[in-house]
């Protein structure tokens, strides 16, 4: 994969250290308002709400072991119990989209496609928790185009753990998960490229000729967070539950990092391209695997796409690690702590993590409007 020689420096930049990396000017990049939006895992949680939530801008959503829209119903316990560990209802997933973020099903001006791809082998968020949210887009999108993946035994995917898939991952196939991106392989070899699969999904065939390589940039996240901060009021964890005593040092920035990172092809540095936001998921914002093994750079630079990398504050890489099962968790006095460096999708930071007014989709959609800012327009 390409531009694997900066991921040294792109870690000095999400750590906030000295770094190499050119700061980018989001409204220099001049996009044309043609949104997309993927995650995997937390991120998938959070590119589904942002999607339905932003259905009349964002056109079609990419999701990876992603637990469904609301099903946590504002609940750690229900997070767990029912979205990871459990089947959720699709139809009250939809219910609570139409009621919630307005949703209409068949009416959206934008949202009209989506790629899920959830292995029957994930230990993390259960199978039937895939089952459920392919079920609830297929009722939110009647006249849209879904593609669901749940692995294939040709591919080598079926028992694919929690994670992405792609040809540089880190991580084995069916192993434990340490970067979360998984290097899973045919019988013959091929390994799968998940994101070449959902970019095919979004933006169609691919031109036959690879483009130049782009270059990664960082961004400022903070006057985006900074002026959301003005208007919402978040929860501050209390101080007396161990072992997360040190942690949230960001919760007034809504548990984000002060900067992210930016993917732009060499054919876009002009402006006039499409914006795909791409979303790490829990336990991933402190190593860069996210953006410089999974595939993201090289589709990008193949269809001519910018991708914009909002980042967390990585807390969980200070903790000492736990095998305990997720499934046993014991979640009592738990609901506002993120010790694994989440996106909210239960409430960690208030109640309105699943619409238009959480404080993270606040953020995130500042970030999109600045990018696709148009000059004279």
């Amino acid at each position: 994969m390409k531009r694997l020689a900066s991921t040294v420096a792109v870690l000095l930049a999400v750590t906030g250290a000295a770094h190499g990396l050119e700061v980018k000017d989001l409204t220099k990049l001049r996009l044309e308002p043609d949104v997309t939006i993927s995650g995997v895992s937390s991120g998938g949680a959070m590119a589904l709400q942002y999607a339905i939530a932003h259905a009349e801008s964002v056109r079609g959503v990419g999701l990876v072991a992603a637990p469904g829209y609301d099903c946590a119903k504002g609940q750690i316990s229900e997070a767990i119990g029912s979205c990871m560990c459990g089947a959720p209802d699709a139809k009250a997933m939809l219910s609570s989209a139409v009621e919630k973020a307005k949703y209409e099903p068949g009416k959206a001006k934008a949202l009209n496609t989506a790629y899920v791809f959830h292995s029957l082998g994930d230990g993390t968020v259960r199978p039937s928790s895939g089952a459920a949210t392919m079920k609830f887009l297929r009722a939110a999108l009647p006249n849209g185009t879904v593609v669901a993946d749940v692995g294939d035994a040709a591919e080598g995917t079926t028992l694919a753990e929690h994670g992405m898939l792609s040809g540089d991952g880190t991580d084995s196939c069916e192993g434990e998960g340490d970067t979360f991106v998984r290097a899973c392989k045919s019988p013959a070899g091929k390994a799968k490229d998940m994101v070449g699969d959902m970019f095919k999904v979004l933006y169609g065939k691919p031109p036959a000729a690879a483009a130049a390589a782009g270059t990664l940039y960082e961004f400022n996240q903070e006057p985006f967070i900074k002026a959301v901060a003005k208007t919402v009021t978040v929860v501050t964890p209390l101080t007396d539950y161990n072992p997360f005593t040190r942690l949230h040092t960001r919760r007034d920035q809504f548990d984000m990092a002060p900067k992210g990172m930016v993917y732009v092809p060499a054919k876009c540095e002009a402006g006039g391209c499409k914006l795909h936001v791409a979303l790490h998921g829990c336990k991933m914002s402190g190593k860069t695997d996210f953006v410089t093994r999974t595939g993201y750079e090289n589709w990008a630079d193949r269809f001519g796409v910018v991708v914009v990398f909002p980042w967390l504050a990585d807390y969980y890489s200070t903790l000492p690690k736990s095998t305990q099962s997720i499934c046993t968790v014991n979640t009592s006095g738990a609901q506002h702590y993120n010790p694994n460096s989440c996106w909210d999708w239960w409430g960690y930071l208030n109640t309105d993590y699943a619409v238009r007014k959480g404080p993270q989709q606040q953020v995130i959609e500042a970030i999109v409007t600045d990018a696709t800012k148009r000059a004279g327009k």
